[in-house]
């Protein structure tokens, strides 16, 4: 799902960049022109939750760690399948879940 920022239409699932256009008026605060300093923030007030398994993580959210688990699993068979047939999502940005991508 697409939506317009003020700055262009851009997917949801791309994150604010610095290099976006118009992002050069945003505050610092915002929209560090480093954005792995934001990500280091958010880590550090436990604002992205991080954890090395599916579980793990579904316990710090509340969720239910085996309905969890089953939800990436289908999703990780949509990305081999190379084609969203729930949701219709753009092929290119079908990344399967395999491991922690964060660690704090």
């Amino acid at each position: 799902m697409d939506k317009n920022l003020g700055m262009g239409t851009y997917s949801c699932e791309r994150p604010l960049m610095p290099d976006m256009p118009g992002m050069k008026e945003w505050p610092e605060r915002i929209c560090p022109a480093d954005w792995r300093i934001g990500v280091k923030k958010a880590l550090e007030l436990e604002l992205i939750k991080t954890s090395p398994t599916i579980e793990g993580l579904a316990g710090k959210l509340g969720l239910d760690p085996v309905k969890l688990k089953e939800r990436v699993e289908s999703y990780n068979k949509l990305c081999a399948l190379g084609k969203d047939t729930e949701f219709g999502k753009d092929p290119g940005l079908l990344l399967p879940i395999k491991k922690p991508v964060l660690r704090n």
